[in-house]
């Protein structure tokens, strides 16, 4: 790692436990340092992660851990699927950070810390390719609960819900590809992606769908939600979730 000078005042959030270097540690050293220009919210994000990495070991009460491992996971399995224009591409330590926040923190009872994300970022920096990999990897390799996960791909209109369905779409036929041994798992038919093993399974959702308050999403994306006139699709997920 190129060696970078720091802020004294952030100098102590920097001392933790080998094991938590990762990626998303490095992220934040170029974050507070300066080498990386961001907003204000992020370094927030990266001060609160290495905060509470130290409390991990340092505060007996606190409810949470993060794990690297399963963080790299799930970063190694999005590293192989294939951007929109078919290419493979390694993930930024930007993007690593964001998975890494999403997939690997965790509560005492080993369920996911976060339960709501928001992720915000310039065009062509790879949000479709992060999204629809975090939507596969829990259709794919989820178990809680173990049969029956509904993952939603949602926006406003049809059209724009379909974007990151058609991406996960593709991206689940050049991991079948990958894995052969999938190919009598896993069935797209017509709007919807279905893990036949599992009951499990993917598909767009807009107010056009209709009965949108009778599903129990165990993950959506709401894509393009800045451009919502409404908070009325986020609250019919979250209440189905309840």
């Amino acid at each position: 790692m190129t060696k970078v000078k720091i802020s004294k005042k952030y100098e102590k959030l920097l001392n933790v436990p080998d094991e938590y270097r990762d990626d998303a540690y490095k992220y934040c050293v170029m974050v507070l340092s300066g080498t990386f220009i961001t907003c204000q919210d992020t370094k927030n994000a990266c001060i609160r992660h290495l905060k509470d990495i130290r409390r991990i070991t340092s505060d007996d009460n606190f409810p949470f851990v993060y794990k690297p491992k399963r963080a790299k996971k799930v970063i190694n399995f999005i590293e192989i699927l294939p951007d929109p224009k078919g290419n493979i591409n390694k993930l930024g330590l930007f993007q690593k950070f964001i998975v890494s926040m999403v997939r690997g923190w965790f509560d005492e009872n080993d369920c996911l810390r976060f339960r709501k994300a928001y992720i915000s970022m310039a065009r062509k920096q790879g949000k479709s390719l992060i999204v629809a990999g975090l939507v596969l990897y829990a259709f794919l390799f989820d178990r809680d609960p173990r049969e029956g996960r509904q993952i939603f791909t949602a926006a406003n209109d049809k059209k724009q819900a379909s974007i990151v369905f058609d991406m996960v779409a593709k991206q689940l036929k050049y991991f079948v590809s990958r894995v052969p041994e999938l190919k009598n798992d896993v069935k797209k038919v017509r709007e919807q992606i279905k893990n036949l093993k599992d009951g499990s399974y993917v598909m767009p959702l807009s107010r056009e769908t209709g009965a949108v308050d009778g599903f129990e999403p165990f993950m959506a994306v709401v894509d393009e939600y800045h451009a919502a006139k409404t908070n009325e699709m986020m609250e019919l997920i979250e209440s189905g979730q309840g």
